[in-house]
């Protein structure tokens, strides 16, 4: 069986097949390709590889599909032209294939060990330098194209980016103004900058200052024929259209001013505007309108407004339908009136200075051709009486109404509407307009209220004050005139509050029309309520008319009359009893002739009978302020008389310094009233030492000696003294007669 040739076929064929599939598992193949090749190319069998894969090498299969590079290669240029003259061209090299559909085609890898920002493009002929070396590669092989870019044999794969398809003239980025590319940049240009030229010098040629150095080159050059041969340099700017300003400019003035242009458009100023600064008054007056007071002061813009083309703002002066002359004012200005004075007047300078609008020559003399201005009138501005009737309308002159009632409007509020009907203001009002006062005005014949006293030299509105009357649907504040009352108490508040409603008098029973005070109420009538005598005839009426009521009139009507009402009590209630019982009259004369005590008898109501020089004292002497607490429980000052003590210590200092306190009194040693020095004292009674000898002679100091007292003051030694000779002699031991 085992020579069976079928089992050895058998055999053989299992073992091929094994050794296939071991070889297609492990054998070391490429890996999968990249995305867009797999796409175009696929993997479905031996002969896809064989698609790049060629017996003269990848290179080979690569230019097969790749028609863009092959084109470079046989134009020789490009970079890959620039590679294959170096002998790098290996596409491998730079282009990794058979890593996966994640693999860029142009990757880092690409660019070999230069980070890809730094490629120096050594194939482009003019180099990368200045702003174009600063460029993203974006901005270039991305952003500048103009067409999607794929390969002829595969139109439907659009590449997302490529670096191919890029001329390297200037014209493929930039747009070329000078004669549709003819010019090579690089002549004058830089890569730096394009403007200015780095190798044309226009002021060379001439000097590009102020507005000219804005415009734009065809401003002034004219660029050749496309079909125009090609020149050297300064081409295709070799035709400009002139050097003088008439050569691009026409005058645009209406009047030769005899000068050249740049006597007033300085070529170094930015606008040709400028140039109305230095329109002087004497260039003015070549245009017909001299500039003279106040339009030499006037900004150009204001006639010249700049807003307005040219032609309006600078019309011909020489045409004979211009109406800008200096005698047409309302050409500029229009017509302020609205049209009031046509026909009256001519022109504005009729009645304006032509160096001064206002104010105007209309005089008071003109004024009264149609309403002659008289008193206070001559002083009033004209805008008064001509005011201005609404919006965008012009102030009224023509037509202005010449009554008093048209300007000034009534003041008193309807009360006098048929006299100023009949005879406008001046029934009452001097017409002549002197003054706005009242002609002669009769009070008594025209109101039958005879103005007397005071009354006659008060203004009107004090008795005629303004009220609110209703006039034509509304409240209108105006002083009365008609119905003005006539009663004191309209004009003047009762000051009394009523106290004297009762009596059935008016104010003038005690009031005069002159003076309001003092009164006519006199003494005489006073003796009908209470009579003023002695001192109270003296006393004005508020000492006892003091209190005001809560309203704040003065008492008159129900004034108390007793004393105690008008008089505080000084003695600080130590004689209630007597105040409550008899009044003040208890002790004081009751006549108010004086305020003095009556005949007083000092020893009948005190039980003290006031002797010697006691009867000659003061009250205060004795009765000397105290602080009292009275029942209110309110503390005051008085003088004390009840309980006022008797004891001459009371009253006196004790210049002894209580040496004699034991003694009853005083009076045991002071026996006189009228001299405090006349002393009754028996010395060899009433004390410890015997007067006798010399003793008798020696006076009361010779022994009782002052000395100083606690406080620094000084009093006599009286008591205690010693009685032995040596207290008062000083004795010398020596001395026998003396032993």
């Amino acid at each position: 069986m085992l020579l069976d040739p079928r089992f050895l076929f058998g055999v053989g064929t299992s073992l091929i097949a094994l050794l296939l599939w071991m070889l297609y598992a492990f054998s070391p193949a490429p890996g999968e390709l990249s995305a867009v090749h797999g796409e175009v190319i696929g993997m479905d069998s031996i002969a896809s590889c064989e698609t790049c894969h060629r017996s003269g090498g990848v290179e080979e299969g690569c230019l097969d599909c790749h028609a863009e590079i092959q084109e470079q290669l046989q134009s020789g240029r490009g970079l890959h032209d620039f590679l294959e003259g170096s002998g790098e061209l290996r596409c491998g090299t730079c282009h990794a294939e058979h890593f996966g559909h994640g693999f860029e085609l142009i990757s880092d890898a690409s660019w070999g060990d230069t980070d890809p920002k730094t490629f120096s493009h050594p194939h482009v002929e003019f180099g990368l330098t200045g702003s174009h070396d600063r460029l993203e590669c974006a901005q270039c092989h991305q952003e500048q194209r103009k067409e999607p870019f794929s390969l002829p044999a595969f139109p439907e794969q659009v590449r997302a980016r490529t670096f191919l398809g890029l001329d390297q003239s200037c014209a493929t980025c930039h747009t070329d103004p000078h004669a549709d590319g003819r010019a090579p940049c690089a002549d004058c240009h830089g890569q730096e900058t394009f403007d200015p030229p780095l190798h044309f010098d226009h002021e060379e040629h001439f000097p590009l200052g102020g507005a000219h150095a804005e415009v734009s080159c065809q401003g002034c050059h004219e660029l050749p024929p496309s079909d125009a041969p090609f020149a050297a340099l300064p081409f295709p700017f070799t035709k400009p259209k002139g050097k003088d300003c008439q050569s691009c400019h026409e005058s645009p003035h209406q009047v030769d001013f005899g000068e050249d242009c740049e006597s007033c458009h300085a070529l170094s100023e930015p606008h040709w505007t400028i140039a109305s600064s230095r329109m002087t008054t004497d260039r003015h007056v070549r245009t017909g309108f001299p500039l003279v007071e106040p339009h030499d002061e006037v900004a150009c813009g204001s006639c010249h407004p700049p807003e307005a083309s040219f032609e309006e703002r600078h019309p011909n002066p020489l045409s004979p339908f211009t109406r800008r002359t200096p005698e047409n004012c309302e050409t500029c200005h229009g017509d302020v009136h609205g049209g009031q004075f046509a026909g009256r007047f001519e022109a504005c300078l009729d009645c304006h200075e032509s160096h001064s609008f206002v104010p105007s020559t209309f005089g008071a003399d003109r004024h009264a051709e149609r309403f002659e201005l008289l008193g206070k009138h001559q002083e009033v501005d004209c805008q008064e009486c001509h005011q201005v009737p609404g919006p965008e309308l012009p102030r009224m002159f023509a037509g202005t109404a010449h009554e008093c009632r048209t300007c000034h409007p009534g003041p008193h509020a309807g009360q006098f509407a048929s006299q100023i009907a009949k005879d406008d203001c001046t029934a009452c009002h001097n017409g002549h307009a002197e003054t706005f006062a009242i002609s002669p005005f009769d009070h008594s014949l025209r109101t039958g209220f005879t103005l007397k006293g005071a009354h006659d030299s008060l203004e009107c509105a004090q008795c005629h004050p303004p009220v609110f009357f209703e006039n034509d649907g509304q409240n209108v504040l105006a002083q009365r005139f008609e119905g003005t009352e006539r009663d004191c108490t309209f004009c003047h508040e009762d000051v009394h509050q009523g106290q004297f409603a009762d009596r059935g008098e008016d104010c003038s029973s005690c009031h005069d029309s002159h003076f309001f005070q003092p009164t006519t109420f006199d003494h005489a009538r006073h003796l009908e309520v209470f009579p003023l005598t002695g001192a109270h005839e003296a006393i004005p009426c508020v000492s006892c008319h003091a209190k005001p009521t809560v309203a704040g009139a003065r008492i008159f009507d129900g004034t108390a009359k007793s004393c105690k009402e008008c008089h505080s009590d000084p003695h600080a209630e130590q004689f209630a009893k007597q105040i409550e019982h008899n009044d003040c009259r208890a002790c004081h004369n009751s006549i108010a002739d004086t305020f003095s005590l009556r005949p007083f008898d000092h020893e009948a109501w005190t039980g003290h009978e006031l002797k010697g020089a006691h009867a000659r004292a003061d009250c205060e002497g004795c009765h000397t302020e105290e602080k009292f607490e009275l029942s209110s429980g309110e503390s005051v000052w008085a003088q004390r008389f009840v309980d006022t003590p008797k004891q001459c210590s009371s009253c006196h200092t004790d210049v002894h310094h209580g040496q004699f306190d034991d003694y009853r009194s005083c009076a045991t040693c002071h026996v006189s009233e009228t001299r405090w020095t006349d002393i009754h004292f028996d010395h060899n009674s009433q004390s410890r030492f015997q007067l006798e000898g010399a003793h008798l002679k020696v006076p009361c100091s010779g022994c009782h000696k002052p000395e100083p007292a606690p406080f620094g003051e000084q009093f006599v030694r009286f008591k205690p003294l010693g009685t032995d000779c040596k207290d008062c002699h000083e004795i010398d031991p020596r001395d026998k007669d003396n032993r």
